[in-house]
């Protein structure tokens, strides 16, 4: 990629190889590259979070992600 935008960015410092790499990839590469990491995710927490405080995050993410529709919830 070679557009303005791109080059204004690399010009302005940041590093786009990443990025550029992900882009080369088919949309089902990249799915299964998600898929990967959060197996990887899944298995550091597993190995470093009590089952308590794997709970706690649990009921957090969930209270974030749908706040009210959760209040009066039994």
């Amino acid at each position: 990629m070679d557009g303005s935008a791109w080059q204004q960015a690399i010009d302005f410092g940041i590093d786009v190889t990443l990025l550029d790499a992900n882009l080369a990839r088919t949309p089902a590469q990249r799915l299964q590259e998600l898929v990967a990491m959060n197996r990887l995710q899944a298995q550091l927490q597993s190995r470093t979070l009590t089952p308590d405080r794997r709970a706690a995050i649990d009921a957090l993410e969930l209270q974030q992600k749908f706040g009210a529709l959760l209040d009066g919830a039994p």
